[in-house]
């Protein structure tokens, strides 16, 4: 939240909002509202492209890292996001990968990837 709140091109007037929304088994939603001092559309790219740049430095210091709806393998970061164990391939659905759950997963983590569509 710090991060939003001294951000030097967000409007000090106006809200400056983040919020963690929901932690599921595969995802974190997270909230973010704010608004820009400049007024031309690259001050918006630029504003949102730092924010997510910070958001994703923070997520891979605390060790997490992001996954896509294509991604089947499990790989454990380190704080500034570089891979430190790399399994010999994705773990089958209801087995565990290998090294720790990653932050903020449930205990019974069965890793795996997500369920088939």
């Amino acid at each position: 939240r710090d991060f939003i709140m001294d951000h030097k091109g967000l409007d000090t007037e106006q809200h400056r909002l983040l919020r963690l929304r929901d932690i599921t088994t595969y995802a974190a939603v997270i909230w973010v509202s704010c608004y820009t001092i400049g007024i031309k559309l690259q001050d918006l790219v630029d504003a949102r492209e730092d924010i997510l740049l910070g958001i994703k430095n923070i997520m891979f210091k605390n060790g997490m890292s992001f996954a896509t709806k294509l991604e089947r393998q499990w790989n454990q970061v380190d704080q500034i996001g570089r891979v430190v164990q790399v399994p010999e391939g994705p773990a089958p659905v209801g087995q565990v990968p290998p090294g720790p759950n990653p932050v903020g997963a449930p205990t019974d983590f069965q890793g795996g990837g997500p369920p088939p569509l």
